[in-house]
């Protein structure tokens, strides 16, 4: 189990599901803002103007919970996400954020109980965030130790969203687990040909009886290498420059949006947005 990814999909998830803006109000568009800091004060004004509805400060609620897991301020945002839920109990992606946040601290039953909640409402949103709930709830159940259970919940998210890299990558984790290294090769070389950045499996023993060695992480694009983007560059080559600091996906009327977002010390470099798989625009700041 590793939390680090529950983390990194409720961060680049939780923006893409929100849905619009609360409102026209300038507090309610900083409420959606990808910058944390921003959002966290746009959200604050929206909840303490006294003007807005019940269903408007839930998500107000919801947004400055996913800002603080960006900052990684994890009691923050769960305080934030209990809120949003007592005001819409019906917010299924309140209930996966919260799940993604209780992954990250090893509260794995708790985690379980809010994927299942997330699942249970059938919220109309896109097939990806089904897999997503899926996929977080196989990492709590591998916390656990539950491979099976994990491995079922892995298939499903696959069946949901075939290019779900990281699915991939824990279902071979958990089928090495369970005792079935040929088939779990088969999804490491998988989520490798999805996303050419995830980082080789380093807790296997080599033929000798060594261990696999740990690669380096792939550096960080600069803001030289976005210089390089141009629209019709499919994912694979944009990946190839180095990951992003953030990535939100979500549906468009059938199309898969993914909107990439890049940073160094702390400062923002520039987004990318990426139609079904292609660049469609590159924003350099």
């Amino acid at each position: 189990m590793r939390g680090s990814w529950a983390l990194a999909f409720v961060l680049t998830q939780i923006a893409g599901f929100s849905g619009v803006a609360v409102g026209q109000a300038p507090d309610a568009q900083q409420c959606f803002s990808h910058d944390p800091d921003v959002a966290i004060a746009g959200c604050t004004a929206t909840i303490q103007s006294g003007h807005e509805t019940q269903e408007h400060i839930a998500r107000a609620f919801s947004n400055r919970g996913g800002a603080y897991i960006r900052k990684r301020e994890y009691d923050l945002a769960i305080q934030d996400l209990d809120q949003a839920i007592r005001r819409d109990p019906k917010s299924a992606t309140s209930f996966y954020a919260r799940g993604g946040v209780y992954n990250v601290q090893g509260q794995f039953d708790r985690a379980i109980q809010d994927f299942d909640q997330a699942i249970r409402l059938k919220p109309d949103l896109a097939p990806v965030f089904f897999a997503a709930t899926l996929h977080e709830r196989g990492l709590a159940y591998a916390g656990k130790g539950k491979y099976d259970r994990a491995l079922q919940n892995y298939d499903q998210a696959i069946r949901l969203y075939p290019n779900l890299a990281q699915a991939f990558y824990d279902r071979g984790a958990a089928l090495r687990a369970l005792g079935q290294p040929a088939r779990a090769e088969e999804d490491f070389a998988k989520a490798r040909e999805l996303n050419p950045n995830l980082r080789s499996p380093v807790d296997g023993v080599t033929g000798d009886g060594a261990m696999s060695p740990s690669p380096s992480p792939p550096p960080e694009a600069s803001a030289g290498d976005l210089e390089k983007v141009t629209a019709g560059m499919s994912r694979e080559q944009l990946l190839k420059l180095g990951p992003p600091a953030g990535r939100i996906t979500m549906d468009d009327d059938g199309h898969l949006i993914e909107i990439y977002q890049y940073s160094a010390n702390g400062t923002s470099l520039g987004r990318i947005r990426l139609t079904d798989g292609t660049v469609s625009s590159v924003e350099i700041h």
